[in-house]
């Protein structure tokens, strides 16, 4: 079995399509800030896609970029005002943040009106019952590349390989949210003992551990979809030249023999995550609108 590519370019052209439609009734266009504590260079290197997908369907955007030194009441004093500006839809804080700075409390000091992410207390609380539009941008592009192949999840067995806050976590709960269509998800991490075990049972393997080649082929039952979530940078020497390639998760190619669908990296998840980043944009602007003319 040779394993069909879940490519994301499709995909995230159709949901950038819908928005830029949506967009063009708004009233005003939305306008998204983006705060970076710092110069992290990946974070840099997300910006300027940002920035490029923002521009393609009509969304304003703005980088802030605040010095390492910068504390932790100074940033959430500015986030305070983006709270407060009308003229702002959207919010959101590049990881990492330096030392000094609490992640959480930050994210925390978004409003939930402008939590672009849906990373807030209030939209994961929502999101537990079942009640948010705004959900994380990650867990929600990967539940729609599962949907563009029309696989039907309901009592699959599903391992999702990650507990983190923002990707592992909301997932399950994305899976969980249908009691009559819902699979069986196992959480597993870098951590898991036997970690084969969960995997070669697995209609379903999801994993976001941020490490490079974790999962090789013989780890995964045949046929399984793999949806790789990872970005690793990685060196590789040729001809005693060195360069650095950008690698998944997933052990592409051993992986391509044995699964049924397979996400590359770069070009799977992530293109869909930005374009799930600018629909929830749309959906804060529409959401702001409504609140206005009530």
């Amino acid at each position: 079995m040779v394993a069909k590519q879940l490519e994301g370019k499709f995909l995230s052209a159709s949901i950038m399509q819908q928005v830029k439609k949506d967009i063009s009734c708004f009233p005003s266009p939305p306008r998204l800030v983006s705060l970076l504590i710092g110069s992290d260079s990946g974070a840099l290197s997300y910006a300027k896609i940002q920035e490029s997908a923002c521009k393609a369907v009509g969304i304003l955007f703005e980088l802030v970029k605040f010095p390492a030194s910068t504390s932790q009441e100074e940033a959430i004093d500015y986030i305070v005002k983006l709270n407060n500006d009308p003229n702002v839809t959207g919010i959101m804080v590049f990881v990492p943040v330096p030392d000094h700075i609490d992640k959480n409390s930050l994210i925390a000091s978004i409003s939930h009106l402008k939590d672009v992410e849906g990373i807030s207390p209030t939209n994961m609380g929502k999101l537990f019952y079942d009640n948010s539009s705004i959900v994380p941008c990650t867990p929600k592009a990967v539940m729609l590349l599962i949907k563009s192949i029309d696989y039907d999840l309901a009592g699959k067995e599903v391992v999702v390989i990650s507990r983190s806050p923002i990707i592992g976590q909301p997932l399950l709960l994305m899976l969980l949210e249908s009691t009559n269509k819902s699979p069986t998800p196992t959480c597993c991490h870098i951590a898991t003992q036997n970690l084969a075990l969960h995997t070669k049972r697995a209609d379903v393997v999801i994993v976001a551990a941020g490490k490079a080649n974790l999962i090789h082929g013989e780890m995964l039952k045949e046929g399984a979809v793999v949806i790789d979530v990872g970005i690793n940078l990685v060196e590789k020497e040729q001809n005693g030249k060195k360069s650095r390639l950008i690698v998944g998760d997933v052990h592409y190619d051993s992986a391509m023999n044995v699964a049924s669908w397979l996400t590359p990296v770069p070009g799977g998840v992530g293109l869909v995550t930005t374009a799930v980043l600018l629909q929830n944009v749309s959906l804060l602007a529409k959401q702001h609108f409504a609140r206005l003319e009530s």
